[in-house]
């Protein structure tokens, strides 16, 4: 039998575009989910989570992978930057919530 992987503990610096450092209470585990960080970012910046971006390396980090699962194996540590956007909405939802019919 396969035993489990290790959960550890990923060294993750973690910032906003604008430079600031968000500072989590709780370390980031291996095993975390990206959407269960989303939600510890969101809460330190008190935005919702749908108005956090996760960027690393070549693009955006998506929900339903682990941190693990997106890091590089080699990967041991991570410096990550926040995009905070307006809303929760992505631009490419605006159109299915206009009223054409209203307007």
């Amino acid at each position: 039998e396969t035993p489990a992987p290790e959960n550890k503990v990923i060294n993750v610096c973690i910032s906003t575009l604008g430079g600031e450092v968000v500072d989590l209470e709780q370390p980031v585990l291996s095993d975390e989910r990206v959407e269960e960080l989303r939600a510890r970012i969101a809460e330190r910046l008190e935005v919702r989570p749908g108005q956090v971006v996760i960027l690393h390396g070549d693009g955006e980090w998506p929900d339903g992978r682990t941190v693990q699962e997106v890091l590089k194996p080699s990967e041991t540590h991570a410096m990550l930057s926040i995009q905070k956007l307006p809303c929760q909405l992505r631009p490419q939802q605006y159109e299915e919530y206009i009223d054409h019919e209203a307007t």
